[in-house]
């Protein structure tokens, strides 16, 4: 450590002022509002400003609304807006629509809003690379971004809210900047990272929010020579948790420069700091009012050595407050975001492929903000947020409906009788089976396929619903629109649906995979396939009246629900499924409903459906905990951020309020780790879960808060809704790394179902069969289509479209190297994610070394090795482990690429891993050779020591001059 800090020769003090302002798309009020009352202000005046001073920069994030102000204001402010931008005055930071949530989020939809933003800046203002990420307002900060990040092709990144007291200890160890390596995408090199020392307010003499001090008034000597020191005092201390002289300064805060004077004041009393400090009044320290890229290139070219660190920013808490609620914060509307993203996927594949067009989901990508999806802001503003889903949704289906109908036949196929159409959309580029259901009022249902082959079905009646339930499994082809037809009979019928038997035994059920054992609660006590892994569930819940929105703060230690009564169980068996439903009778009823209850559907599978509906009452937390006696030594509790894997430990709480230090995000799932098997979970959408104790966790299912809890909403989550949760849940003897991805990309791709509303023209609905027209005797259009890619090998993660070029996204979810190529598709180039050229390595300047967060060690998952056999591949590209790529690609007549092996590239495994360690061996040298080089170091070290001090003093005698 002594030889790094002995590099930190200084030559003065360089302070990077740089000017920004955050602007949350919604949070206390909706977009349209902060747009009109202030964005649209900040532009202006940021315009007229620049006019005035070509000195002054500003760094910009938000791209929604950049786009907002660039459509609407003429096309002279459009021109200078670009002028400024060019000359770097104005620098894009960050870059997409918004600033994405990084625990409500998954890998695809983080990657689909920041390509948008990133392709509206080069197609408005010609910019081939983001620089800076900028990531200062999301709560806490995921292992997926630094790798994420990396494969943007950014080359420095911003980060804020991570734990405070190990920001202190960053602080100490002046290890506030550091290389940043996360999950395992693919990426070797990580992300040189810095954190803010505090917060993204400028320092409170300058902040127009507090008594700023040095903004008010005229400034005389006496005073512009009190604030510069005060300037300086500030810029030393922060400078001391960092490893070089150049200290950067955010000059700004929330939604700062929209009023003129205001903003006029700020620049201009910078300004006068600026050249007073430059006038060497106060010794070797300079200014200059900067971008971000400014500041870091400084650094980079001082070339400090900084810690390596792995892992993420989860759970972020600020003196004892974890804010681990918004997890879980209006569920509903996180499912709702969920759904909306599963639908863009699917329709930007099929119409990049069929077509070479895209989508621009504009408005699912800002609701991926940080105060959008987490929940944490107004009902007024969610509801806005709700609206802004729906247009994009629409837009979904009007692509859809544009590749649809071009399968329109003239001689269609003829269905005898009355019928509707069910229109199925295999979602993932490989054939799978799956359990679909369609619901009736009666159950003399008939199911036929797209060939108009009878399917076995199954009804059941759900004592929640009062409907019926049709049941049928599917072998469906990959990416590919499957017709299914379903007529409604008003007598059985001999192919209808198979009437559901009730079964006496009421306690257990089972099929030829799984065993289920209910106690006489209705909570499950056990699953048993080869393995009995003990599970006992309890729905319970906490007292939340000191927890908000964004805080997990239970004011007491949990309870039971007391007030929840056994109601009714039923099983309900047949062919295709076993339907177990236990419902609970709530004395505490709410608006929504009286009732609890759950779902549990076997299907002869490894996996179940377990579904559980709830709400909760006021100052209620509800969960859903599940305890195992036998589980294993820790770590036995693993959660998935979508992209990797990553153990938690566990921490005793000394009392209630900290029961959130032990909450995760878990987009990609969990895993639990009993003494001889495991059990997977995949929720269908984003939720909080946690470790109750040493053999229990918990899944946070609803929310209904009272008060707000002091992080600046003034508000509190009045959330009576009701809601389903939905989880795949599997018990497996062993972990397969493939098996645990396959079965999450079932889960991201699902089956797309649509009623078809119009027979003429195939426009579909989100409201599946019964939204369907009726249709006599003939359809018009193609039954099957193909969109032409299937590959089990590999995960097809969507397109996005440039100058009608289209460019797929592929992650190999495999431990293994794998080699792709698909007949009439020929891979052109290797992209950035974001659908750029890829850069030259712009990270091979730092250098690092190991550093360990002693608070709260994180590991990854250890995955299965790449195998390194002698196996040679012939072909064209080929994949790395875990690895995720983006390809521009051309359609049409390819080469006929053979399906086994598939397309693949002449290169063997293990020398291929030997090219890879040469990066890793330069590091390791002896202890003589280390030895000479140190002493080397030291007379470097000491003659630039001597030559600094000769600058200082000649540079001291020049000014006295």
């Amino acid at each position: 450590m002594w030889l790094a800090l002995l590099f930190q020769v200084s030559l003065g003090l360089e302070i990077f002022l740089v000017p920004h302002s955050h602007c949350d798309p919604g949070w206390i009020e909706p977009i349209d509002w902060y747009y009109n009352r202030q964005v649209r202000g900040i532009f202006n005046n940021i315009l007229a400003l620049f006019e005035e001073n070509p000195d002054r920069k500003i760094v910009w994030s938000e791209t929604f609304f950049l786009k907002m102000f660039m459509e609407e204001t003429d096309e002279a402010n459009r021109e200078k807006l670009r002028d400024y931008v060019n000359s770097g005055r104005i620098e894009f930071v960050g870059g997409g629509f918004s600033q994405s949530d990084e625990a409500n989020s998954d890998l695809e939809s983080v990657i689909r809003q920041i390509e948008n933003g990133h392709k509206y800046l080069q197609e408005e203002f010609g910019i081939e690379r983001v620089k800076v990420g900028w990531q200062i307002d999301p709560f806490g900060h995921s292992a997926m971004t630094p790798s994420l990040w990396e494969k943007f092709g950014y080359e420095y990144l911003v980060i804020n809210r991570i734990d405070t007291e190990f920001r202190d200890q960053l602080r100490k160890e002046k290890s506030l900047e550091f290389l940043w390596k996360g999950a395992n995408i693919g990426t070797t090199n990580g992300i040189f990272t810095h954190v803010l020392y505090e917060h993204y307010d400028p320092p409170e003499m300058l902040n127009p929010q507090n008594s700023g001090q040095c903004l008010r008034g005229n400034y005389d000597d006496s005073k512009v020579e009190n604030c510069a020191q005060k300037l300086k005092e500030y810029a030393t201390k922060h400078g001391s948790a960092y490893r070089t002289d150049k200290v950067m300064i955010l000059y700004g805060d929330d939604f700062t420069y929209m009023k003129w004077d205001q903003a006029k004041q700020m620049y201009e009393k910078a300004e006068k700091l600026r050249d007073y400090i430059n006038s060497g009044k106060l010794g070797d320290i300079t200014m200059k009012i900067a971008t971000a890229s400014e500041y870091f290139e400084a650094v980079k070219e001082a070339s400090p050595i900084v810690p390596l660190y792995k892992g993420d920013f989860f759970p972020y808490v600020t003196s004892g407050y974890y804010w681990t609620g918004f997890y879980t914060t209006w569920p509903e509307f996180k499912q709702e975001v969920f759904e909306t993203h599963r639908l863009l996927r699917g329709a930007e594949l099929a119409l990049a492929i069929e077509e070479q067009e895209d989508i621009v989901p504009q408005e699912a990508s800002v609701v991926l903000h940080h105060d959008g999806i987490t929940g944490t802001c107004r009902p007024h503003v969610l509801s806005d947020y709700s609206r802004r889903l729906k247009i994009d949704k629409a837009k979904a289906l009007k692509a859809l409906q544009k590749v649809l109908k071009k399968t329109k036949s003239e001689e269609g196929i003829k269905v005898p009788g009355e019928f509707r159409v069910l229109e199925l959309y295999n979602s993932l580029n490989w054939e799978r089976e799956e359990l679909l259901h369609v619901e009736s009022a009666n159950p003399y249902i008939e199911i036929m396929d797209w060939n108009l082959q009878s399917v076995p079905s199954q009804a059941v009646f759900d004592n929640v619903s009062g409907r019926f339930l049709v049941y049928f499994k599917l072998k469906l082809p990959a990416l590919s629109f499957l017709s299914v037809f379903v007529k409604e009979h008003s007598e059985r019928c001999p192919d209808c649906a198979v009437m559901s038997e009730k079964s006496e035994d009421n306690i257990k059920v089972s099929d030829k995979y799984n065993t289920i054992l209910l106690n006489t609660e209705g909570y499950v006590e056990y699953i048993k396939n080869e393995k009995t892994f003990e599970l006992k569930q309890k729905l319970v819940k906490y007292q939340g009246d000191q927890g908000g929105a964004y805080i997990y703060r239970p004011s007491s230690w949990s309870e039971e629900l007391s007030d929840l009564s056994l109601d009714q169980v039923t099983v309900s068996k047949g062919p295709i499924v076993t339907f177990l439903q236990v419902v609970w009778r709530r004395e505490r009823s709410y608006p929504a409903s009286k009732y609890y209850y759950q779902n549990i559907i076997l299907h002869n599978s490894p996996s179940f459906i377990w579904k559980v509906g709830t709400y909760a009452t006021r100052n209620e937390e509800i969960l859903m905990r599940l305890t195992n006696s036998e589980m294993a030594d820790e770590p036995w509790f693993i959660t998935s951020n979508s992209g990797d894997l990553r153990y938690r430990k566990f921490y005793s709480p000394e009392n209630s309020k900290q029961i959130g230090m032990n909450m995760y995000p878990i987009p990609g799932g969990i895993l639990v780790k009993s003494s001889d098997s495991f059990l997977r979970l995949h929720s269908k959408s984003f939720i909080g879960a946690g470790m109750h104790s040493k053999d229990s966790f918990e899944l946070l299912l609803h929310r209904n808060l009272a008060q707000d809890d002091s992080r600046g909403l003034a508000h509190g989550v009045n959330d009576n809704t009701f809601v389903e949760h939905e989880f795949e849940v599997e018990l497996a003897e062993s972990f397969s790394q493939e098996h645990f991805w396959e079965s999450y990309y079932r889960k991201t791709a699902p089956v797309l179902e649509f009623g078809v509303v119009s027979k003429s023209d195939f426009e579909l609905s989100l409201g599946g069969l019964e939204d369907s027209a009726k249709v006599r005797d003939t359809w018009k259009f193609k039954t099957s289509h193909s969109l032409g890619i299937s590959d089990k090998n590999v995960y097809l993660m969507g397109a996005l479209v440039k100058n009608k070029e289209v460019i797929l996204k592929v992650k190999n979810f495999s431990s293994k190297f794998q080699a792709i190529g698909w007949k009439g598709l020929e891979f052109k180039q290797k992209m950035t994610i974001n659908g750029f050229e890829v850069p030259e390595s712009v990270h091979s300047w730092i250098t690092s070394t190991d550093m360990e967060y002693s608070k709260k060690p994180d590991s990854g998952f250890a995955y299965n090795l790449p195998s390194e056999a002698e196996e040679t591949f012939t072909g064209k590209v080929l994949l790395e482990p875990n690895e995720l790529v983006a390809y521009k690609v051309e359609f049409g007549e390819a080469p006929a690429y053979s399906e086994d092996p598939p397309l693949r590239l002449d290169m063997k495994i293990d020398s291929f891993l030997a090219e890879k360690s040469i990066e890793n061996s330069v590091a390791e040298t002896t202890e003589t050779e280390f030895k000479t080089f140190e002493y080397a170091l030291v007379m470097v070290v000491s003659y630039a020591t001597v030559f600094a001090l000769c600058v200082y003093y000649v540079k001291k005698k020049v000014r006295r001059d």
